[in-house]
């Protein structure tokens, strides 16, 4: 039986999506990353922003 991938609306077999590795564990996302780079310039940052 095949599924419907959520991410990019392809068919798959088996656990995970195989074009877009949808619901693989092992599959490290970008998304979480975006949010930790600071998104205001040096100049408008506090100090405590500007140490982490």
């Amino acid at each position: 039986m095949s599924k419907l991938c959520k991410s990019c609306g392809n068919y798959y077999e088996g656990d995970h999506c195989d074009k877009c590795g949808y619901g693989d564990p092992n599959l490290k996302t970008h998304a979480a990353d975006k949010y930790k780079k600071p998104t205001k310039p040096e100049r408008f940052r506090t100090e405590e922003e500007k140490e982490l």
